[in-house]
């Protein structure tokens, strides 16, 4: 975020449009007429009053300017920024749960904002390294599967928790002020993924971002968003599918708890360190 922060009612809307403009187009630096177009459907009017929000999201670190090929100068593009998204899921969360039409003032902004940064790194890095494990874990099981269905379904369970633990792990670097490869953070884009698959991790750090603080200021509890992640409910039905009556003493299953039990305990003292560096980014 930049040291002078600037802020209006305009902003947090501009960047969740660039944000959702950049997914919609996979990856493509935005057009400002689409932004325009996208304020307008979210009740936001006046050009010049748009214009406002996309530059303070560009002196904020929330966007990037980018210029057509036809010639520097003559058509601005903008890029959202990894920050940015988890920003204007943060904000969008907050208007929602507690100022409706209202609009906050900037150093009000400022403070929920690094409050809730910490509340979706501890959420985030829990829900990273529990489907790394359940994913890992699962991935054990496939060859005991026998049954079509049953593999299908499994395997759909192994690229679910996958997926979820890259979107975790994209929101928690977002936090921790770690670069993510081919995303702009703060500015600095790093190389190299499909533009598509970074649109969407781009979309879906927004989208989580506004889940969890949205759940934390309306539910008062965070755990909700963390799923069903305990041993109980993805490993040990699978285990009885697989394997069948005795599954709780067949050695795979004493072998796969134990190693559940101790990654997750080993992941805790990891948990802790990087709260330790986190902690100096996610209020800067």
């Amino acid at each position: 975020m930049a040291v002078v922060f600037r802020f209006n009612r305009y902003l947090y809307p501009a960047v969740e449009c660039v944000v959702d403009c950049y997914h919609k187009l996979g990856g493509r630096p935005v057009p400002v007429s689409e932004v325009i177009d996208c304020m307008k459907e979210k009740g936001y009017r006046g050009v010049r009053n748009i214009y406002s929000g996309l530059e303070a999201a560009v002196q904020d670190g929330y966007v990037v300017v980018e210029y057509s090929r036809n010639g520097r100068g003559k058509r601005r593009l903008y890029v959202p920024t990894l920050l940015g998204a988890v920003d204007a899921g943060i904000y969008k969360a907050i208007a929602e749960a507690l100022y409706g039409e209202g609009v906050p003032s900037p150093e009000t902004v400022k403070t929920i904002i690094c409050s809730m940064r910490g509340i979706i790194f501890w959420v985030a890095v829990r829900g990273l390294v529990i489907n790394t494990i359940l994913a890992t874990i699962l991935k054990r099981l496939m060859p005991l599967c026998s049954n079509p269905n049953k593999c299908m379904e499994l395997s759909d369970e192994i690229g679910s928790r996958t997926l979820k633990a890259i979107e975790y792990s994209v929101l928690f670097k977002a936090i921790a002020g770690i670069d993510v490869r081919g995303l702009h953070f703060a500015g600095i884009k790093m190389g190299g993924l499909p533009l598509s698959w970074l649109s969407y991790l781009m979309f879906a750090a927004e989208g989580n971002a506004y889940q969890i603080v949205l759940g934390h200021l309306v539910l008062g509890d965070v755990k909700a968003f963390w799923g069903s992640l305990s041993w109980e409910n993805n490993i040990e039905r699978y285990l009885q599918a697989l394997i069948g009556e005795g599954y709780e003493n067949h050695p795979l299953t004493k072998e796969l708890k134990k190693n559940y039990l101790d990654t997750f305990i080993r992941a805790e003292h990891i948990i802790i360190s990087l709260a330790r560096f986190a902690r100096n980014q996610w209020c800067s």
